[in-house]
């Protein structure tokens, strides 16, 4: 995973009771609406978006992945059947727009990313066999470029932070689902 130095660490994992290469399928064959926390939670962060008539949102029967590197997050890595990572940086804080989200093209510019005012976000999904299946986790780290940016993000994470762990939660449950429909 990226981002050895972090402010925010959050990791949540699951037992899937398949193989780590039918994990890795099922997590890029997600939809929003496999995700049941995710579109309502979505729908209330868009809510100042939706009000200053900007487009925006997800659809909700499309892979979400994609739909995510659509919005600017960035693959970062993949090893086969092992993990996956992607990231993003932004002023997340922000309640309209985003538009401060950086466009990236590749894993060194993330890493080399330092312009003062912006957090770099992390996420990965982990997938380690055992003996009943996969060991499958998720991380997200987030590392702020300077201080007021660390203390902007901090404030909004104290809003966000259990929303977005229990998005977590129920992604990896939704992982967990498809795997199982995938075995019968």
């Amino acid at each position: 995973m990226l981002l050895p130095e972090h402010d925010i660490y959050a990791r949540y994992q699951l037992q899937m009771p398949g193989p780590p290469a039918r994990v890795l399928s099922a997590i890029k064959e997600l939809t929003p609406q496999d995700i049941p926390l995710l579109s309502p939670l979505m729908k209330l962060r868009s809510v100042p978006n939706r009000l200053a008539g900007r487009p925006g949102g997800l659809a909700a029967t499309q892979p979400l992945l994609p739909q995510l590197l659509a919005a600017g997050f960035i693959g970062l890595g993949e090893k086969p059947d092992r993990e996956l990572v992607v990231g993003c940086i932004g002023q997340f804080w922000k309640l309209v727009g985003n538009d401060q989200v950086v466009r990236l093209h590749n894993r060194e510019e993330f890493i080399d990313y330092q312009t003062p005012g912006f957090v770099k976000v992390g996420m990965n999904f982990l997938l380690e066999e055992n003996d009943t299946g996969t060991l499958t986790s998720t991380e997200t780290r987030i590392f702020a470029t300077d201080d007021g940016a660390k203390k902007r993000f901090s404030w909004y994470w104290r809003v966000i932070g259990i929303g977005s762990g229990a998005i977590r939660r129920s992604w990896l449950k939704a992982i967990q689902r498809r795997v199982q429909q995938q075995s019968v």
